[in-house]
C-alpha cells in the first residue's frame, strides 16, 4: 500500500493532509523516516509511525494458493460476466477465488501476478497490492521459476540454455532478459525469468525451438511451492505463515521501493501471438 494511502485509511485523514505529514519528515517506515507518499508499505510485515507514535495496521489479508490447471486467474463481478467467459471457453470456468475458504474470502481479495487458465503453481493474493507491484514489475527483477514440460524436447536448439540466457528477441522485436534453463527430466525443465507478461515462457521456449505443453510455477524470488514445509495440494489456498512472509520480505529487501511506469515491459504491450 502507498504510504500516503496507508495514513489516509488509518488516520481518516484527505491524502493531502498524509502527503504534508510526509514530506515534513513526521513518518517512518520501520523505524526509518520516509518522505515520499508512493513509498509502497508492506501491510503484512511493516509498521508504521507518526511523531513517533505507532499506527494500527489497516486490514490486511494474505493468502498463499497452488493453482490448479483449469480455472483463471479472474474476479467474476456478476453471473453474466462468468457465464459470457464459459460460453467462450466452452466448459465450466471456475476464478481461482473459488477455491478461497469461505472464511478467508473477502471482497478486497486480489491477484498477484497472473497465470494462464492451464498453467498449475504458485500465486499469492491478497488486500495489500504493494506486494503484488513489488514482486511482479520489472523494475525489481525478481526471479520467478517454472518447471516446463515439452512435447518433443529433440527439437530444442542445441544452443537453447545460451540462447535464453543472452535474451532471446521475441516477434514483436521485444528482447527478453536473461533467463536460467536446464534440464531435469527426460522432457522436463526448469526456468527461471525475470519479466512476465502474455505467454511469455512459452514465447521464450518457441523462439529456441521447443513446444510447451505443461507449466507449473514453482517459485517467486525466494518463496518456493516445494520448500520443505509446504503443504499445499494443486487447489489449495491458505493464509501465509511466518516463515513465508520471512522468505516475501527477503526478496524484497533490496528493492526500489517506489514504482515508475515501464512502458517497455510485456506486461504494458500488445504481445502477438506465435
Amino acid at each position: 500500500m502507498r504510504l500516503d494511502r496507508y495514513l489516509s485509511c488509518v488516520l481518516g485523514i484527505p491524502s493531502q493532509e498524509a502527503q504534508k505529514q510526509i514530506l515534513q519528515g513526521n513518518v517512518c517506515v520501520m523505524g526509518k523516516i520516509i518522505t515520499i507518499g508512493g513509498w509502497q508499505v508492506l501491510v503484512s510485515y511493516e509498521s508504521v509511525s507518526l511523531h513517533g507514535k505507532q499506527l494500527k495496521k489497516p486490514f490486511d489479508r494474505l493468502l498463499i494458493a497452488n493453482k490448479p490447471k483449469g480455472c483463471v486467474v479472474h474476479k467474476f463481478y456478476n453471473n453474466e460476466e462468468r457465464e459470457k467467459l464459459k460460453r467462450k471457453s466452452e466448459d465450466t470456468l471456475r476464478s481461482l477465488l473459488d477455491y478461497v475458504p469461505s472464511h478467508l474470502y473477502h471482497p478486497s481479495l486480489g491477484f498477484f501476478g497472473r497465470l494462464d487458465k492451464d498453467t498449475t503453481g504458485l500465486i499469492l493474493m491478497g488486500t495489500d497490492s504493494a506486494i503484488g507491484h513489488l514482486l511482479h514489475h520489472p523494475s525489481t527483477n525478481i526471479t520467478k521459476e517454472y518447471e516446463i514440460i515439452l512435447n518433443n524436447p529433440e527439437s530444442l536448439f542445441p544452443d537453447a540454455t545460451e540462447k535464453l540466457f543472452n535474451g532471446v528477441v521475441l516477434s514483436d522485436g521485444y528482447k527478453c532478459k536473461s533467463a536460467e534453463f536446464y534440464k531435469i527430466g527426460e522432457n522436463k525443465f526448469r526456468i527461471k525469468v525475470r519479466e512476465g507478461g502474455y505467454h511469455i515462457v512459452k514465447k521464450m521456449i518457441g523462439k529456441v525451438g521447443g513446444y510447451v505443453i505443461g507449466l507449473h510455477r514453482v517459485a517467486i524470488g525466494e518463496l518456493r511451492l516445494d520448500s520443505y514445509n509446504n503443504d499445499l495440494k494443486q487447489g489449495d489456498v491458505r493464509e501465509i505463515n511466518d516463515y513465508e512472509l520471512e522468505k516475501i520480505f527477503s526478496s524484497l529487501s533490496t528493492v526500489n521501493r517506489v514504482i515508475k511506469k515501464d512502458k517497455t515491459s510485456p506486461n504494458k504491450r500488445k504481445l502477438k501471438k506465435q
